[in-house]
């Protein structure tokens, strides 16, 4: 687990929701950038997703957050 990983759990846990929500965008685009790097449009993009995942509360968890973010596409 990466530090960025157990930060975003942090973050969760004391309901730092936005913190929660750029740590976990920053997970999400380093596995993106295994296959290049996210432009500034689709950077902006899955912050956006990230923080619609933890507003809307449709799934709880950082296990289940984390599963919902990693379904992000950069064509969305």
């Amino acid at each position: 687990m990466s530090d960025t990983e157990v930060s975003f759990r942090a973050a969760l846990h004391d309901e730092q929701f936005t913190t929660a929500a750029v740590l976990l965008a920053q997970l999400m685009a380093a596995r993106h950038a295994q296959h290049g790097a996210l432009s500034l449009v689709q950077d902006m993009r899955l912050q956006r997703h990230c923080l619609d995942l933890l507003t809307q509360r449709s799934v709880s968890g950082a296990d289940a957050l984390l599963q919902a973010a990693a379904k992000w596409s950069v064509i969305s």
